[in-house]
């Protein structure tokens, strides 16, 4: 049977769950291009899957930063450092290295030079800083993986910035003041992409195209940041939902919704600025919104709840790495027309999705749980864990 955690916030499972169906179902009209010309309500919702990797880094702000906030809340110590870390590598590093590994094996990566430094940038987390190594070929959205894990580096950093400030307002204004420098640094760096392309002479290192420059760690991380705001706004408010009757959080999560599907039904972009991506701030911030109101609603969280969202945002990690040598190894093996087409599109969809469940059950069973399970066993065994200095700060009342 498959566990989750006992903490988990009311709303965020559903999103992790429809996140990672989306990002599936984009993926699905990439490897089948003639679903690019059918225009019906299904096609223009899971069309743009891609804005299920902002929801993931929202969702990643939101969950990570709150150990932070609530001993910032509670004018306790920066939570310990190497707790943290320790928890991030368990969770991310088992299954990855094993995706990573089996899939160079497969397509024999192992076998050239320009393979090797492939999966080596892709084992050490550092694929997505240059355009030669962002995308693995044999598995493209693993670029993602490198990302969270920058993202992991730098919360602790700006958690410690957090501690220093003496009211939740100084702290709230600091993440608003590093989206800032974010957003005008990513469109300076655009602006100077072309001259210094031109003098190094080199577009695939840098250039105001190429995926390591438009879609870096850094640019990225704003999304992050939005996910640590609505986490701070969440834990300072009361949860309202043992209320029976429909509340402000229910009104503010369908609103929200309704402008998510809205935009995606009129294949209207939402409002966002254009050197930033994943149509930023409106779309991460909806989600944000989402994050606070479903927890604290009397009806719509506990309505979107369910064991097949669960399940999926259980094996979430696991079905994410795992989809794409699904998807497309289960291509070549399917009947296709002439002209490439996937004969019987619905049994290929059905057949993938029952796949990707099974592959990333597995790997969740065999490799993910045991990791999480040795790291819960040696927590326990630690009595009087070591706590990082206290860094001295007060709450405004």
């Amino acid at each position: 049977m498959l566990q989750t955690s006992p903490n988990r916030v009311i709303g965020a499972d559903t999103i992790r769950a429809l996140a990672t169906l989306w990002v599936f179902a984009g993926h699905l009209f990439l490897i089948e291009p003639t679903l690019q010309s059918v225009d019906s309500a299904w096609t223009r919702v899971l069309r743009p899957g891609y804005l299920g990797v902002a929801a993931f880094f929202v969702l990643s702000g939101f969950l990570l930063s709150q150990p932070y906030w609530r001993a910032f809340h509670a004018g306790e110590a920066v939570p310990e450092l190497k707790r943290y870390l320790r928890n991030r590598l368990s969770r991310i590093v088992p299954e990855f290295y094993v995706c990573v590994l089996v899939m160079a094996l497969i397509v024999g990566a192992l076998s050239s030079k320009w393979g090797v430094i492939q999966v080596v940038s892709c084992l050490t987390f550092t694929n997505a800083l240059l355009p030669p190594t962002y995308m693995p070929t044999w598995n493209a959205p693993l670029w993602s993986i490198g990302i969270e894990m920058s993202f992991y580096l730098m919360l602790p950093v700006v958690a410690l910035g957090v501690f220093r400030m003496r009211s939740r307002a100084a702290a709230t204004g600091l993440l608003v003041v590093l989206i800032g420098v974010i957003v005008v640094g990513q469109w300076l760096l655009l602006q100077a992409a072309p001259h210094v392309e031109q003098t190094i002479g080199n577009v695939s290192l840098f250039s105001a195209g190429s995926s390591s420059t438009v879609k870096n760690p850094v640019v990225l991380f704003a999304h992050f940041l939005v996910g640590m705001l609505a986490a701070d706004v969440y834990l300072s408010r009361p949860i309202r939902s043992a209320a029976k009757r429909f509340n402000i959080y229910d009104g503010l999560a369908i609103a929200a919704a309704s402008i998510i599907a809205i935009s995606l039904l009129t294949q209207t972009a939402l409002p966002g600025l254009a050197h930033m991506h994943y149509q930023w701030p409106t779309f991460p911030a909806l989600i944000g919104v989402l994050l606070v109101s479903l927890p604290n609603s009397a009806v719509c969280g506990r309505w979107i709840e369910g064991r097949f969202m669960t399940t999926t945002a259980t094996l979430s990690y696991g079905f994410y790495i795992w989809h794409i040598p699904i998807l497309t190894g289960l291509k070549s093996l399917w009947s296709t027309t002439p002209d490439g087409r996937i004969v019987s599109l619905p049994a290929f969809v059905l057949t993938a999705l029952l796949c990707t469940y099974a592959v990333a059950w597995l790997s969740y069973r065999l490799v993910g749980q045991p990791a999480l399970a040795r790291l819960r066993r040696r927590s326990d065994t630690q009595a009087n864990p070591i706590e990082s200095p206290a860094i001295p700060h007060r709450i405004a009342a």
